[in-house]
């Protein structure tokens, strides 16, 4: 198992000269290690959480649609106008925006929703190195809020209802949202150092 592992990072690292996406290196680490270790079928499919893929699978199905039909664009657009032609103003409008969105629709569409409005700054002039920073730490941080902001956050939730103590949606929020607040003041502060400083260009 730990050779297959080796393997799996080692294709992680060179999938880029190799010509291959990480999803496909992660698809031959699988097919190895059924291979190697050749487990039942029925085993494997009773082990997998069906109502968390499902969920997961519904989820990305729906904010999908929104960015298609151009709602989390519109939104993001939006968001970007408050902020003017400043660049600090913008990379704090984006960080709590993105960070904000991200708590109710989860990482990925919300980074989705707003890398278009990024390269469309981009295109005209702006400078986009602190709005990927913005963007990424926003996500980042608003990653602890609510258990719908990751896929990880889903699975632990869900992992906790099939044990004694299951994680309430009210009691993950009461703790998320003061620690994602206390953190979007930090990584606001590092903003505007980063910018200040010229380390974020």
């Amino acid at each position: 198992l730990l050779g297959l592992f080796g393997i799996v990072i080692i294709l992680f690292l060179v999938h880029a000269w190799l010509h291959i996406s990480p999803g496909l290196a992660a698809l031959c680490g699988a097919a190895l290690s059924i291979v190697v270790l050749r487990p039942r079928v029925e085993t494997v499919l009773e082990s997998i959480d069906w109502e968390l893929i499902i969920f997961l699978i519904c989820l990305f199905v729906v904010v999908g649609g929104l960015n298609r039909s151009g709602v989390l664009p519109f939104l993001a657009r939006r968001l970007s106008l408050v902020g003017g032609s400043s660049v600090l103003w913008l990379a704090l409008v984006f960080f709590w925006s993105a960070g904000f969105l991200t708590l109710f629709i989860s990482a990925v569409p919300a980074v989705v929703a707003f890398v278009p409005i990024v390269n469309e700054l981009g295109a005209l002039g702006l400078a986009t190195n602190p709005l990927w920073w913005a963007l990424a730490l926003g996500v980042g941080f608003a990653g602890v809020g609510t258990p719908f902001a990751t896929a990880a956050n889903i699975g632990v939730v869900d992992l906790s209802k099939r044990g004694n103590q299951a994680i309430r949606y009210k009691d993950w929020v009461s703790v998320g949202i003061p620690v994602f607040l206390m953190a979007g003041i930090l990584g606001s502060l590092c903003i505007w150092l980063g910018i200040r400083t010229g380390w974020f260009f």
